[in-house]
């Protein structure tokens, strides 16, 4: 994706967020994740055009989507003041969790002295 699509697609998670405040607010942190990790991309992606790439935000993306995935699956079960909604939400987590430390370790190394 160009970065004016990420741009777009940050932009259309943010509104989305307004719209599951009124309608659905429940999921609005899980669409607020979203609008952040397309956010930490798309300025990955201007940094990186620039000449200046920071590695630091690609995990930050992948925490946030991971978050949000979470937010999403166990806003399904339930409302947040129920338990079980916690449960899964602690689950899907664990599960997204290595794929957050993966690209942690992958986009956070420094370089060897040669």
């Amino acid at each position: 994706m160009s970065i004016r699509q990420r741009l777009f697609a940050a932009a259309l998670f943010a509104g989305l967020t307004g719209w599951s405040l009124l309608s659905h607010p429940r999921l609005a942190p899980a669409m607020a994740a979203f609008a952040v990790g397309q956010g930490l991309l798309a300025i990955f992606g201007m940094r990186a055009r620039n000449g200046r790439p920071s590695p630091r935000l690609v995990p930050g993306y992948l925490g946030a989507t991971c978050l949000g995935l979470a937010f999403l699956a166990a806003a399904a079960v339930g409302e947040p003041s129920a338990g079980r909604f916690w449960i899964v939400f602690a689950v899907v987590a664990a599960i997204f969790a290595p794929t957050w430390v993966l690209g942690w370790r992958l986009w956070s190394r420094r370089p060897r002295a040669s």
